[in-house]
């Protein structure tokens, strides 16, 4: 029974085939509907109640959870509107973060020895597989819906293309600088090289963008290496065939590397020459509305001409954060991540081989995070606690003065 949730977690990622859409106060997708039975696997599979690592982050998003309910639940009456919309839309924004945040955190509970650990990257790398397929099976199909359509595929190829580019460079780290089982070693080549033509495929720049910024710095920790080599190798040798082999992920390439100049001019989206699809722009003429309301924001999800911020969005989930739940809920987003890395340095993820792995994957999910507004609970958020979920487990070691005597 305490092995369940491992068989279910690639369920999570599995496209949405059919199931939710779109409603007033947001998309339904089939991973929310999946996400009950979820914990209540995790809460059965915890055995250990020692203390943690991830009680710390899970402090920190306790934190970030009470001052946006605070911002959130006073829109009415700081905006004068006549009805409660707004301020449901954001609490059931806030009610999915919470969600996906606690079965982040109860699977780093769940992770009890090193035994399940093995069986976690089993899992991990099942997710993988799962979602470069879903992927490849709906690439090619947009991702906007017309009234009364219910979703196929994932919501947002691009939030998923940087869920992928998470689990892909973070597994890879694994595979080379941390130890792991022969069996799971010599099975996690295919699932790469399978899923990395999903992420491809997927038209997603963003994770693109947030899986190269992984893979530079995973290169770059480790060295030229044999493995790490062979990693370059087969990294090069897989972007060379889908630019040769997929015309779509060749065709986004040259818009961004070599853009129509007037274009870019026009549509105020360029960047050192390069196409960066208005993110500097966007950026820029957001951040000037922080000081409309630098404490408590805008509220969550709350946009339009009343608050002053693009329906769209910055495009830049910290940007937005900041904008929408006001300093102090920015200041504890970056928390949690800096918390994530201060873990990630400790000498426990160090001996296990975790340290370069997790840092890789902050990294991939920092960058991912620069390019869209993809941590408002669902998968995406979930993916980065799950690969965070081994270093999470270790216990916290206590200081000599608490140790009591025998």
């Amino acid at each position: 029974m305490r092995k369940l949730w491992l068989y279910y977690t690639p369920l999570l990622f599995l496209p949405n085939l059919g199931f939710g859409g779109d409603t007033s106060v947001g998309a339904v997708e089939l991973s929310d509907i999946l996400i009950g039975p979820y914990l209540v696997l995790l809460v059965l599979a915890i055995k250990n109640r020692g203390r943690r690592n991830v009680a710390v982050v899970g402090l920190v998003m306790c934190g970030f959870a009470l001052w946006t309910f605070l911002s959130t639940v006073l829109i009415r009456e700081r905006y004068a509107y006549n009805t409660d919309i707004q301020v449901v839309a954001g609490l059931v924004k806030l009610g999915r973060i919470i969600v996906y945040g606690l079965a982040g955190v109860l699977a780093a509970r769940a992770i009890g020895d090193d035994v399940s650990r093995d069986r976690f990257r089993w899992s991990l790398l099942a997710s993988i597989v799962v979602t470069g397929a879903g992927l490849l099976a709906f690439r090619g199909i947009t991702d906007e819906l017309l009234p009364g359509e219910i979703m196929e595929g994932y919501k947002s190829k691009n939030a998923v293309s940087v869920q992928l580019a998470v689990l892909l460079t973070y597994s890879l780290g694994i595979r080379i600088a941390a130890p792991c089982s022969q069996r799971w070693r010599s099975y996690t080549p295919y699932a790469l090289v399978f899923s990395s033509f999903g992420l491809m495929a997927s038209q997603g720049r963003g994770g693109w963008i947030s899986a190269g910024s992984g893979l530079a710095f995973l290169f770059y920790k480790l060295g030229m290496k044999g493995r790490t080599v062979v990693g370059l190798v087969l990294t090069v040798s897989l972007f060379t065939g889908a630019y040769l082999g997929l015309p779509d992920f060749r065709a986004e390439v040259d818009r961004t590397v070599w853009p129509d100049v007037e274009a870019l001019a026009r549509e105020k989206a360029g960047f050192a020459g390069f196409d960066d699809g208005g993110r500097i722009y966007n950026w820029a003429h957001e951040a000037e509305s922080f000081f409309k309301s630098p404490l408590l924001g805008t509220g969550l999800f709350h946009r339009g001409s009343v608050p002053g911020l693009w329906l769209h969005g910055s495009h830049n989930f910290f940007l937005q954060m900041f904008l929408e739940t006001g300093f102090p809920g920015g200041v504890l987003v970056l928390a949690v991540f800096a918390t994530m890395w201060i873990q990630a340095c400790s000498t426990e993820a160090r001996r296990q081989g975790e340290s370069i792995p997790l840092r890789t994957a902050i990294i991939t999910a920092f960058v991912g995070g620069m390019t869209g507004e993809y941590y408002y609970g669902g998968t995406v958020l979930l993916t980065l606690l799950l690969v965070y979920a081994p270093v999470g487990a270790f216990g916290v070691r206590r200081r000599v003065s608490e140790v009591k005597p025998a």
